[in-house]
């Protein structure tokens, strides 16, 4: 499997992003539809894995100050799971943020899914709290 993780340029491929999330977080996390989409969805830079052409996995990332920025919506089909996927996403958003001069990310992660994120380098910060439907924990990195 070759992973390709890119910006979504297009309309299309924003589309795309937007149809993974529906179906990790709608139908598969059972996410209310009407808060898995936000106001924060035309200002974020979103990004699209790839597995050949097939589209398997999407985040989005967006500033909240000048030296920070948040990571979202992360997504990877079912399918494609403990492939690297999300790790890659990960990846290429953080280079990303780099290029942009971003110091430090944050983000908001199901409880589950903080091991994933503590073993690429993010660190808890305060305690749980629901957001949505589930428990959420913050966690940040700094950016070198």
């Amino acid at each position: 499997m070759s992973i390709l993780v890119k910006v979504a340029e297009s309309l299309d491929e924003f589309k795309l992003a937007l149809q993974i999330r529906r179906q990790v977080f709608v139908e598969e996390h059972r996410v209310p539809e009407e808060i898995e989409a936000d106001q924060y969805d035309h200002v974020a830079v979103h990004f699209l894995a790839w597995d050949g052409k097939k589209e398997i996995g999407t985040g989005r990332l967006r500033w909240t100050d000048l030296e920070t920025a948040k990571v979202e919506r992360v997504a990877v089909q079912k399918e494609y799971r403990h492939s690297g996927t999300g790790k890659k996403i990960m990846e290429v958003m953080e280079q990303y943020a780099r290029e942009k001069g971003t110091k430090k990310i944050v983000l908001h992660a199901p409880l589950e899914a903080v091991p994933f994120y503590e073993k690429i380098g993010y660190q808890k910060e305060g305690a749980p709290f629901v957001e949505g439907i589930r428990e959420h924990l913050k966690l940040f990195k700094l950016l070198e």
